[in-house]
C-alpha cells in the first residue's frame, strides 16, 4: 500500500468540528483540526525551549515509503543546519530504503555528534517497528519509556496472498533441501524442493542481507558489537511475530546502546504523549503526518 500520489494538505480535507455549551443553551462550533494544529504547535514549541533542540514529528499509520522522505526534505529545509535534531517518530514500519534514507537526511541536516551541537535523537511515544526500528538504530540517542515499543528487522516477502518472513521461507527451502538429498529415493521430497520458487528464495537471501547490512551500518556509529543487536532482533525464533513487542528494558538486555529510558510521569515524555496524542487524532486510521513548527504536512 502507498500513498505516494496523495496531495498534501495543511488540514484534513474534510474538517472535523465539535461544539461546547456556554452553560446556558448555547453552542460554540470550533473547527478541531485548526484547535489541534494550534496546540501540536505550542508543545513542539515548549518541548524546543526544554531540550534546545529541533523538534520534527512523523507519525503515519501507513507503511514508510519514497514519499515520505521528500516530506521529511521540506521540514528540513526551514530549519537551521547544524544543530541537533529530536524527531518523533510513530510508524508500523515500511520500506528499509526509505528508512535508511530518511536517516540520511536527519544526520546530514544536525551534524555529527562531535561537531557543535550536531546530534540526532529519536522519541518513540508508542511504537517504531520494523523499518521504522532501523530509523531508530540510525539515531545517537533513543528516547523510550513504558508505553514505547520497537520490532523485530525481519524482512517480509510477498507470498502467496501474503506477506512471510524470509528467514522462514529460507528455513522451509532449508529442510525441503536436506530431505530431498537425504530421501533420494522418494520423488516426493524431490517435488517438494523442485516446488520452491527460485527467483523468491534468491529475493528471500537478498531481503535478509539487506536488512542486516543496513541496521549494523546504522549502528557501527555507537562502537562496541554492533553485529549481535542486529542478530537478535532478526531472530525469528525469539521474535516469531513480526510485530512483538520490544520495550526499552529488552533493547537494552539485546545490546542497542543508545537507548535512553524516561519516566513515563515525567514532565518532558508526559509533553511528547500529549503531542503523540495530537497527532494520532489528525491521522485518522490510514493517514500520516510530518511536522515542525513551521510546518504541516498531512496527508489523509
Amino acid at each position: 500500500m502507498s500513498d505516494a500520489g496523495a496531495t498534501p494538505t495543511a488540514i484534513p480535507v474534510e474538517p472535523l468540528y465539535a461544539a461546547s455549551s456556554n452553560g446556558q443553551g448555547r453552542y460554540q462550533f470550533f473547527d478541531v483540526a485548526l484547535l489541534s494544529r494550534h496546540r501540536r504547535r505550542k508543545l513542539i514549541r515548549e518541548i524546543e525551549a526544554a531540550t534546545g533542540r529541533t523538534l520534527l514529528c512523523y507519525v503515519s499509520r501507513g507503511p514508510i515509503t519514497t514519499s515520505d522522505t521528500y516530506d521529511l526534505i521540506r521540514l528540513l529545509d526551514m530549519i537551521e543546519s547544524g544543530k541537533p535534531i529530536t524527531l518523533l517518530v510513530d510508524s508500523p514500519g515500511g520500506l528499509i530504503d526509505a528508512a535508511e534514507k530518511m536517516v540520511h537526511l536527519l544526520r546530514e541536516a544536525c551534524g555529527s555528534p562531535s561537531s557543535p551541537g550536531g546530534h540526532l535523537e529519536v522519541v518513540v511515544p508508542h511504537q517504531a517497528k520494523s523499518a521504522a526500528t532501523l530509523i531508530a538504530l540510525g539515531a545517537d540517542r533513543i528516547l523510550m519509556s513504558d508505553s514505547s515499543e520497537l520490532g523485530p528487522i525481519d524482512p517480509q516477502i510477498p507470498y502467496a496472498s501474503g506477506m512471510v518472513p524470509a528467514f522462514v521461507l529460507l528455513r522451509a527451502y532449508k529442510e525441503a533441501e536436506r530431505r530431498c538429498a537425504e530421501h533420494t529415493d522418494n520423488p516426493a521430497f524431490a517435488d517438494a524442493f523442485r516446488s520452491f520458487n527460485p527467483v523468491l528464495v534468491t529475493r528471500a537471501k537478498q531481503a535478509v542481507s539487506r536488512a542486516r547490512t543496513c541496521a549494523e551500518n546504522l549502528l557501527k556509529r555507537q562502537g562496541g558489537n554492533y553485529t549481535a543487536a542486529p542478530d537478535i532482533l532478526m531472530d525469528v525464533d525469539r521474535f516469531p511475530s513480526h510485530s512483538q513487542m520490544i520495550d526499552w528494558r529488552t533493547a537494552t538486555d539485546i545490546g542497542i546502546p543508545q537507548v535512553e529510558h524516561l519516566d513515563r510521569q515525567s514532565e518532558l515524555w508526559q509533553r511528547y504523549w500529549r503531542l503523540y496524542r495530537h497527532l494520532s487524532l489528525v491521522c485518522g486510521a490510514g493517514g500520516r503526518v510530518l511536522e515542525s513548527r513551521h510546518l504541516t504536512i498531512l496527508k489523509p
